[in-house]
């Protein structure tokens, strides 16, 4: 159980930074210098803001070497303590994950890709929390809260609209139409993080408008 409660922190981590990640595209700007640099580079308004938004994937990717270190450590530390139930936590999430794929008919093509577009749509929310809030630090706090009560109204209309619901009890057209929706709606939220960076000034603000 010990071994099992890791790996779904370890798996948790790695979602997470997955998900709000583009939030955390300003994260290492400390003042106006560090934004009033990143304006003049030499560079399109384009490539800049697609350079600060893929640091979510050196973060993920850092996050996942530190779970392997730390893996690796605690198999090393059991080995050497002669414990006999020594095993890697990445290989009990992996028997985690093939027991649920072999066992829960509900893991099916459906719902892979009702997480992938739920994933892009949450990146989309946190990409425009990033740009539009000046609070650096603390934007994805603010970006989660949106998200949490835009949640609440979904729960409250879900009942009513089927097209917006990814789940195993809708027709397969109301499942196409609730990830077109998703998937216009997340392209939608990228534009308008793009377009809030190009309007970001370096003046205190707490929205850029």
């Amino acid at each position: 159980m010990g071994y099992r409660s890791c790996s779904i922190a370890e798996f948790a981590v790695v979602l997470v930074n997955i998900v709000i990640g583009p939030a955390l595209m300003f994260y290492s700007m400390e003042g106006k210098h560090d934004m009033q640099t990143l304006l003049m580079l030499p560079a399109s308004n384009f490539e800049k803001y697609l350079a600060r938004y893929f640091n979510w994937i050196i973060v993920v990717a850092v996050s996942i070497v530190a779970c392997l270190v730390a893996d690796g450590l605690q198999y090393l530390i059991h080995t050497l303590l002669g414990h006999d139930y020594t095993r890697f936590v990445t290989s009990v999430l992996n028997d985690v994950v093939i027991r649920a794929l072999n066992e829960n008919e509900a893991f099916n093509t459906r719902f892979f890709v009702s997480v992938l577009v739920l994933l892009i749509w949450f990146q989309s929310l946190y990409a425009i929390g990033a740009t539009l809030f000046r609070s650096r630090k603390f934007n994805w706090i603010i970006t989660t809260i949106v998200i949490i009560l835009i949640g609440m109204l979904f729960y409250k209309i879900g009942n009513k609209v089927e097209a917006i619901q990814l789940n195993e009890h809708s027709t397969m057209m109301d499942f196409a139409l609730g990830v077109g929706f998703y998937l216009v709606w997340a392209m939608i939220n990228f534009c308008l993080s793009y377009r809030f960076f190009c309007r970001t000034q370096n003046i205190a603000k707490f929205v850029n408008l």
